[in-house]
């Protein structure tokens, strides 16, 4: 079940990515600094890695990897909110496709004693 994972975790990295060069969480329409626009711009980029990187350390360490993708998950649900998205499709898709993908990574790592 760690494949499937991986594949997923690419998938969303590939819609992320494409969320956010379209711009549909776009942090332009915030009154701040540009400065401060730019971080949040790269926060983003962080938070829609998180799903990747997650989904590799689940080749190795299951555990680990659930723990990467939830994260970003809860990173991506975060920074909608932040920029007062509402229940839309740029900001369920990208957590579920991550929450999909970390139960099936803790699907196939071994029971935690």
């Amino acid at each position: 079940m760690r494949h499937p994972a991986l594949a997923l975790g690419i998938v969303n990295r590939l819609v992320t990515s494409l969320i956010l060069a379209l711009g549909g969480l776009d942090p332009a329409a915030l009154t701040a600094d540009p400065r401060q626009i730019a971080a949040i711009r790269f926060g983003m980029f962080i938070v829609a890695s998180l799903g990747v990187l997650g989904a590799g350390v689940v080749l190795s360490t299951p555990l680990a990897g659930t723990i990467l993708l939830v994260l970003g998950a809860l990173g991506w649900i975060v920074c909608a909110l932040v920029l007062h998205h509402g229940p839309d499709f740029v900001m369920l898709t990208p957590p579920g496709l991550l929450i999909v993908a970390a139960v099936l990574a803790r699907g196939s790592s071994p029971p935690v004693c």
